[in-house]
């Protein structure tokens, strides 16, 4: 049995056509194997998309892996320490930005700051400021996140500092037994760096400047990457 873990945006989606066709294969790859969806969004914004296009996963990763489903369930689930959010909020200096938002296990993005947060997504007007903010945030905070910078919008995306994409795989692969030679990932982003060198990982195309220096393989799209692995 092998695992495919996949970044949805500009991953396993590209266009209405792409995302088809991997659909698909998707199909075909969970005959017999394991297929999972690790995305940034959180879990509302994932099932907008899921309820357009029924994607077929068997575990979902939301929110650059601090919560992972199965079924719908939650059955890990990582927060941002409550202890030091007053503060990281107001360094992150929310009055300067142009949108921030809180994520948790199993709501839609909202500036209302939940009982427990997984997730921080602040976007700024100025690359250089946002660039600064995500400085300050690895330096101040880093015993207890980790920032990640997203140059497409100027945005930072902060969660626990012991999770990620590719800490959510791992916990994956133990449950169902599989060899980590068996485990195969594909993304795009920054948020996708860890799983795409743990694991046997393949770059998009069209990845971000951060992913292209990667020393992985470079694909169209995730069916041609299922074409790959089942040959």
């Amino acid at each position: 049995m092998r695992l495919l873990a996949s970044d949805y945006d500009d991953t396993f989606y590209l266009s209405d056509e792409g995302i088809k066709n991997n659909i698909l294969k998707v199909k075909e790859f969970m005959k017999n194997n394991i297929f999972v969806i690790a995305t940034g969004r959180s879990y509302q914004e994932f099932i907008k998309k899921d309820k357009i296009y029924h994607i077929p996963y068997n575990y979902l990763i939301i929110n650059h892996g601090t919560t992972i489903l199965k079924d719908n369930i939650i059955i890990y689930s990582k927060y941002i320490d409550e202890n030091i959010l007053k503060d990281l909020i107001n360094d992150l200096k929310v009055d300067k930005c142009e949108y921030y938002s809180f994520s948790s296990e199993s709501d839609f993005d909202t500036n209302v700051l939940p009982n427990k947060t997984n997730k921080i997504r602040i976007k700024y007007f100025d690359k250089g400021f946002a660039k600064s903010m995500n400085d300050l945030v690895n330096e101040k905070y880093s015993d207890y996140v980790k920032c990640y910078y997203v140059s497409k919008g100027y945005a930072l995306e902060i969660v626990n500092r012991v999770v990620d994409k590719s800490t959510a795989i791992e916990f994956i692969r133990n449950l169902e037994g599989i060899n980590k030679s068996d485990v195969f990932a594909v993304g795009d982003g920054v948020t996708d760096r860890g799983m795409l060198t743990l694991f046997n990982g393949y770059k998009m195309k069209n990845s971000v400047y951060e992913i292209k220096g990667l020393e992985v393989s470079e694909v169209d799209s995730v069916s041609e990457l299922i074409d790959m692995i089942l040959k």
